[in-house]
């Protein structure tokens, strides 16, 4: 965890392979471990009244043009949020239903690109969960918020999951 700017990095669990938008097995495990954490800190009092929301950010490297680059880091983070709504990932097995509502609700995929490389390209494949809180001055309106239905149908990611 990253308190100067609140990312919860995931170091060598949380990079990709070369040109690929899924993580590993460590990476899966390392996801299952800290979502759970994450949405019980939500949930606390103090979290209620400051979280905000959580983006997904997936990063790439240089190799490739600047809109193949965007597109895979959009493709990683939409992964990651499968891997956690997906009803065929193995990470669905430790996240209850009130747990995938709150995702949903929580949650944002997002992709970056390379605009926050790092010191290698094997270090700049990566995803992190970067939190967001509201200000002092944030009005935390309730009509605001999204009403998500219920899932009915078991949810199914649109990206090749493999699994």
């Amino acid at each position: 965890m990253d308190c100067h700017d609140n990312r919860i990095s995931f170091g060598e669990a949380g990079r990709f392979a070369h040109n690929q938008f899924f993580l590993n097995a460590e990476g899966q495990k390392a996801l299952q471990d800290v979502v759970p954490l994450v949405l019980e800190a939500s949930n606390s009092e103090e979290g209620k009244k400051w979280f905000k929301q959580i983006v997904i950010e997936g990063f790439t490297d240089t190799d490739g043009s600047y809109l193949y680059n965007l597109h895979l880091s959009l493709q990683r983070s939409e992964w990651v949020m499968c891997s956690l709504l997906d009803s065929r990932s193995p990470l669905q097995k430790n996240i209850s239903a009130e747990q995938q509502l709150q995702i949903r609700k929580l949650f944002l995929a997002g992709g970056v690109s390379f605009n926050n490389a790092k010191e290698s390209k094997e270090a700049s494949r990566r995803v992190e969960l970067r939190m967001q809180f509201f200000g002092l001055k944030d009005k935390r309106d309730k009509a605001d918020e999204v009403d998500f239905p219920p899932v009915v149908n078991k949810e199914v990611c649109q990206l090749v999951m493999p699994l």
